[in-house]
């Protein structure tokens, strides 16, 4: 007779093993955790860069039509040059500026309000 029968089977005793384990978090679980995290995150951090790229790429280039536009006036000497770079400036911040200011915030600023919220966890213990 085998001593271990008392316990039951063999298969209960693995699964009350495993699910000890299971309690058990280890730094080498949690580092697993995290990467299967991060790779969960990566179809919106692709789309992020999609969306910073396409607006402020966009925005910066009408920015830069119109530094252009302005320097061309101002050599030439046309007022009217000049007169619609303001126009196209003010018409580009009204259009792209708070779409662009939102991607920009949420892009570089999700890092940055992690960092601030980690240090003040780290600096807590």
């Amino acid at each position: 007779m085998n001593w271990f029968s008392v316990f039951g089977k063999g298969d209960v005793i693995d699964k009350a093993a495993s699910g000890i384990d299971k309690v058990i978090f280890t730094d080498e679980e949690k580092s697993d955790y995290m990467l299967k995290l991060l790779k969960a995150y990566e179809p919106f951090k692709l789309m992020q860069r999609y969306l910073a790229v396409m607006f402020g790429g966009t925005y910066l280039l009408v920015w830069i039509a119109c530094a252009i536009m302005f320097i061309v006036g101002a050599v030439l000497g046309n007022g009217e040059l000049i007169q619609g770079s303001d126009m196209l400036a003010q018409r580009n911040n009204e259009a792209l500026g708070t779409p662009v200011s939102l991607i920009m915030s949420l892009y570089f600023g999700g890092g940055a309000i992690e960092g601030i919220i980690n240090a003040k966890w780290n600096s807590a213990k």
